[in-house]
């Protein structure tokens, strides 16, 4: 059917030789569809089954199996046990009053570049184009893509994942014939399994962060550091940590797809440091925590004696003088658990992560001086730009 409002009801078909001949089927649904990928955080590790609800609709989800049904959990053939996806159907059709349906196609253990499962002509990115194509669906809104574990234990550069990530979605175009499919990538979460690394993890973080910013086609989904730490290393488990990543997942997409206001992930604008003080500057407002930050002085790490924030401003001070390089690190590895350092939307989100970015030394660059009888007057140009105002007493003969 082509040309149909959005919507849901009855299907009601009739010979056209013989109008006494008639097969109806119930809750055929015109809406928005979307396709889940990755590992098994997307096929769903929860310990109890969610439900789908909602007054007048029904969502659907179409498996594995190529088989439609009613969108609660087992949503794919590969657990029998809680994803998000029912929760999340629940929140997209209060909010936007049409039905959804999740095509599922997600397989656990799997890798985009090593082992390269997802990666064009790779098992599961096959399996996903044979599900997708089975559906009968000719346009969706985007890939929900939950991934990264596996390529996290096998020590995935940032660079390699972000290029192969681009090339999936790209193939996925052309192989779907929805030259307009966009992917949404979660920001990969809490996980102490496979001895991963700190670097390993954190790269496939920023590799996910910089497809984001270098694509516009792959798309900020929810950040998840701070969720954990979970009973089993790696998996949303509990009814609470499947709602936070269902809550998490509709706040991007009501920002992304359907007019939602509360936005990106903070991200930073600038970073100084003077003495044993570092001024980091997001794009958005935040909230205080001593939590998360990771800090070197010359190659050594220091303590964070506290942290205040005044809108989007974030003071450290540090328990010693800090001396070039300063690097600073926010939400790596897995120490930003249950951190408070949140945005003020709705649901609260961490900013992205950051790894070991250079801080740079705040000094002056330029000095404007007016002298009135005496009094000196004027404003100093800082390194980043900004503007301090100084007054002083100078009879021609001492030092400012």
């Amino acid at each position: 059917m082509t040309g149909q409002a959005a919507g849901q009801g009855n299907l009601e078909v009739r010979f056209s030789n013989d109008h006494s001949v008639t097969h109806s089927v119930p809750y055929v649904g015109i809406g928005d569809v979307y396709v889940v990928a990755g590992q098994s955080n997307a096929e769903g590790r929860g310990d109890l089954q969610q439900t789908s609800t909602h007054p007048t609709l029904k969502a659907s989800v179409f498996r594995q199996d190529n088989q439609w049904y009613e969108c609660n959990d087992p949503t794919d053939i590969g657990t029998v046990i809680g994803s998000p996806w029912p929760l999340l159907a629940t929140k997209i059709m209060l909010s936007e009053h049409v039905p959804v349906a999740f095509i599922t196609t997600a397989e656990g253990n799997t890798g985009l570049s090593s082992p390269p499962d997802w990666s064009p002509g790779g098992s599961a990115y096959q399996s996903m184009i044979q599900t997708v194509q089975s559906s009968g669906v000719s346009d969706a809104i985007c890939i929900l893509w939950h991934q990264g574990e596996t390529d996290a234990n096998n020590g995935v550069s940032s660079s390699a994942y972000e290029s192969i990530l681009l090339n999936m979605l790209g193939s996925a175009r052309i192989d779907l014939s929805m030259p307009s499919l966009k992917l949404v990538c979660a920001n990969l979460g809490y996980k102490t399994t496979g001895n991963v690394t700190r670097n390993h993890l954190d790269a496939i973080r920023i590799g996910q962060v910089n497809a984001c910013e270098h694509s516009t086609e792959i798309l900020y989904g929810p950040v998840l550091y701070d969720i954990g730490p979970f009973s089993d290393g790696v998996h949303f488990k509990t009814n609470l940590e499947l709602n936070a990543l269902a809550n998490l997942w509709w706040r991007m997409l009501h920002y992304h797809f359907y007019g939602g206001q509360d936005g990106l992930p903070a991200s930073l604008i600038m970073a100084t440091y003077i003495g044993d003080t570092i001024t980091l500057l997001f794009d958005r407002n935040l909230t205080d925590s001593i939590i998360g930050w990771r800090i070197t002085s010359n190659g050594q790490l220091v303590n964070v004696v506290s942290v205040t924030v005044d809108l989007g401003e974030v003071t450290i001070i540090c328990d010693s003088q800090l001396s070039e390089p300063v690097k600073i690190s926010f939400g790596s590895f897995n120490e930003a658990i249950q951190t408070g350092l949140l945005d003020t939307g709705t649901p609260p989100m961490p900013p992205l992560p950051l790894v070991d970015v250079e801080v740079a030394e705040q000094c002056v660059n330029q000095v404007k001086i007016d002298r009135i009888c005496g009094t000196i007057k004027g404003t100093i140009t800082l390194a980043d730009g900004t503007e301090q105002p100084f007054t002083g007493e100078f009879d021609g003969t001492n030092d400012l």
